[in-house]
């Protein structure tokens, strides 16, 4: 799905297929060991429940966001406060890091929506770094455990 305009600004949703079950990816998505392998390397710790807390530091930035959908081992969402680029980094907007993680007879489909960006060139590059970055690294670390 391109970047589309929503009420809360522009928003983008991939998908992925991980050739594990659901519980495993909803480990990798909220475990703070497992997430430090595949996403953010220097820092990831969570409070596993709703209005809990879920924070992350890469290159020197930490970020902690508010947990709003927790459905085990089906669904995660959290807001997190997300710096605008370089050129403006005194200004801060709210993006939504959303996954649905549906079970796909012992595989999972992960239906990812991060949304929330103020421009719509924010939410081409976060696009980018989803397609080309994390979401291969999340089906790399998944579908490389032992179980």
């Amino acid at each position: 799905m391109p970047v589309s305009k929503e009420e809360s600004g522009y928003g983008i949703g991939l998908q992925i297929l991980v050739q594990v079950g659901q519980q495993e990816v909803f480990d990798a998505i909220t475990n703070p060991d497992k997430i430090k392998v595949w996403d953010y390397p220097d820092h990831a710790a969570v409070d596993l429940r709703v209005k809990g807390w879920i924070r992350l530091r890469s290159g020197g930035v930490e970020r902690e966001g508010r947990i709003i959908i927790l459905s085990p081992p089906a669904a995660f969402a959290y807001k997190i406060p997300t710096p605008y680029p370089a050129h403006e980094r005194n200004k801060i907007f709210a993006a939504t890091v959303h996954y649905v993680l549906d079970d796909m007879f012992g595989q999972t489909r992960v239906r990812l929506r991060h949304s929330g960006f103020p421009k719509k060139q924010f939410a081409e590059v976060e696009e980018r770094a989803w397609k080309g970055i994390y979401l291969p690294r999340l089906k790399e670390y998944c579908e490389g455990q032992d179980g």
